[in-house]
């Protein structure tokens, strides 16, 4: 049962009339008891991006949308459940290191974690060797340090320094860092006989802070990556059923063809089509649809070139068709019927992304609005130093409306009146007014009918 705080304000608080010079006032009397939570009441949180959305509720398949990650990291052997645990960051210097996310999380001040491409080499030192020191207590009590072993690498602090790295890995590690394979994290490279080329070019990202190359270098077959969801645990493929997406990606040999794919797990091809570039030096929009002739619980979508040439790659976006989502919005319809049997009645959206990170001056409403290719925003959050706006504070009313339930939503106590009073009109105008019309142009002519805001996330009171 949730019970919520005086922190929920009612949007008729925020009458859409006001003008924008008028000043903002509200007057909380605790005393007065508005409403009461039934004990039927039943409700669910959503509180990270991407990782919590993508491949479930979220109607996007892919995982790594932005080829934001650094290079993956299945030569460490580790296990599925230690995956997500273990990432490759690069100093200042370019020396490679591994980072433990868990370790981050609990044996640091995880939500000032800096940025995974550009750490300071002082910094990862100190933080090794201090946690490698036992401490003392407040009451003499000498505790020893406590390493945390995930396969076969063992964590004093938040890193495994590059020459700490067992021998085996170095070498590998190295040529992923600065060879010709470099794949984002979430990415694998297609098998082929032919010659290829992967690189991660860092700064003047289509999105965030790198895009993918793919390079066709010569020879027979393919040159390409595929995707197979949240964490590479395969992506449901259902035969005959439309899915459909949208790319950014940038011609780097003129005018070429790119082709998209559905694949099975063995790699099988189920689905295939190829799309024209124009190669005009800019960061084209592919729409594209595949139907698979066969099925697969554990799927993949595939990008390639068929023929000599290179690609920049930007941002992917995969959806199930109007088949597998509600009322045509971006929603997965299986995963609503899932809440509906569990009689989801409210949903709210709030957490660390909304405060916590180097990056809380991106979590604005106004950069999670519009189509998801336009959204160009990768933000550093204390949870997921990878997340995009793909999904954000209008596609949790989505999932609201699709599932017939309550929305309760989380802003960044730094947004200005101007901006809470746009937000109210987009969500709850009609469309004469102008931020109405915009959401009605961005595919959603009917209001919302949002009732309540949450400002900020876990509001800090000493003393309380």
């Amino acid at each position: 049962m949730y019970r919520f705080t005086l922190l929920s304000i009612l949007i008729c608080l925020l009458p859409l009339t006001m003008s924008a010079q008028a000043p903002v006032r509200i007057h909380v009397d605790a005393g007065e008891r508005i409403g009461t939570a039934k004990p039927t009441f039943n409700g669910t949180n959503i509180e990270d991006l991407n990782n919590q959305t993508n491949g479930g509720v979220f109607s996007q398949l892919i995982h790594g949308e932005a080829f934001e990650e650094n290079v993956d990291v299945d030569f460490l052997n580790l296990p599925s459940e230690n995956y997500v645990q273990v990432y490759v960051v690069l100093d200042e210097t370019r020396t490679p290191h591994l980072l433990s996310v868990a370790n981050a999380y609990t044996r640091t001040t995880w939500n000032n974690l800096a940025d995974k491409y550009d750490f300071n080499r002082r910094d990862l030192l100190d933080s090794y060797y201090a946690a490698t020191r036992p401490t003392t207590a407040p009451d003499g009590t000498v505790r020893p340090p406590r390493p945390l072993r995930i396969g076969d690498l063992t964590f004093w602090g938040r890193f495994v320094i590059y020459d700490s790295i067992p021998a085996p890995y170095q070498k590998i590690l190295r040529e992923r860092i600065d060879g010709d394979e470099q794949i984002s994290r979430h990415w694998s490279r297609i098998a082929s006989d032919a010659q290829g080329r992967f690189t991660l070019k860092r700064g003047d990202a289509y999105m965030g802070r790198q895009d993918q190359i793919i390079e066709h270098l010569g020879g027979s077959g393919e040159v390409g990556i595929y995707n197979a969801g949240l964490y590479k645990q395969g992506i449901e493929i259902v035969e005959g059923k439309p899915y459909e997406g949208v790319l950014r990606v940038k011609s780097l040999s003129g005018a070429q063809e790119l082709w998209l794919s559905l694949r099975d797990s063995q790699g099988r091809i189920l689905a295939q089509r190829a799309y024209p570039l124009k190669g005009d030096g800019s960061f084209e929009r592919v729409e594209f649809e595949l139907t698979p002739s066969g099925g697969d619980p554990k799927g993949r979508f595939g990008i390639a070139l068929h023929a000599r040439g290179g690609i920049e790659m930007g941002y992917a976006f995969l959806q199930p068709g109007e088949w597998g989502r509600v009322n045509g919005l971006p929603v997965r319809k299986k995963v609503i019927d899932a809440l509906r049997r569990q009689g989801i009645s409210v949903i709210r959206y709030n957490g660390s992304m909304v405060d916590v990170g180097v990056d809380t001056h991106l979590y604005r409403w106004k950069k999670m609005i519009g189509p998801f290719d336009e959204r160009r925003i990768c933000f550093r959050n204390g949870f997921n130093p990878y997340a995009t706006h793909s999904f954000g504070l209008i596609e949790l009313l989505q999932v609201a409306e699709a599932l017939g339930a309550q929305a309760m939503v989380g802003m960044n106590i730094n947004e200005t009146a101007e901006d809470i009073r746009d937000f109210v009109e987009y969500v709850n105008g009609d469309t004469s007014t102008p931020w109405g019309a915009l959401r009605a142009k961005h595919g959603h002519p009917a209001p919302y009918g949002l009732k309540h805001i949450q400002v900020h996330n876990a509001l800090w009171q000493p003393g309380k």
